[in-house]
């Protein structure tokens, strides 16, 4: 989805980690500088942002997307966009980034 990959980038999923332990931690760490939303495997999503809103609008975000995909692939196939496509989102992305941070 264009607005997903606009406002989260590349979701990733986080190997498995046990909940409660450092191994958990260990296993997100290498994420977080690349990422603004990840995908724990068996456990659930993270989003994080430089304010509690902005993370909080990326899950939200993230939990949309999620449901129009399975709405999707009941009635269908969806189909991904194509590799350009996602170069030009991935572009624009990087761009408002980095405006941003100016």
């Amino acid at each position: 989805m264009p607005e997903l990959i606009f406002l989260l980038g590349r979701v990733p999923i986080v190997p498995y980690g046990t909940p409660g332990t450092p191994e958990l931690g260990d296993r997100v760490e290498p994420y977080l500088a690349e990422h603004d939303a990840l995908l724990l495997a068996n456990h659930g999503a993270v989003t994080m942002g430089r304010t509690l809103d902005e993370a909080w609008i990326r899950m939200e975000s993230l939990e949309h997307a999620a449901r129009i995909i399975v709405a999707a692939r009941t009635v269908g196939s969806p189909r991904p966009l194509d590799a350009a496509a996602v170069g030009k989102l991935e572009a624009l992305r990087a761009q408002a980034r980095r405006e941003k941070d100016a």
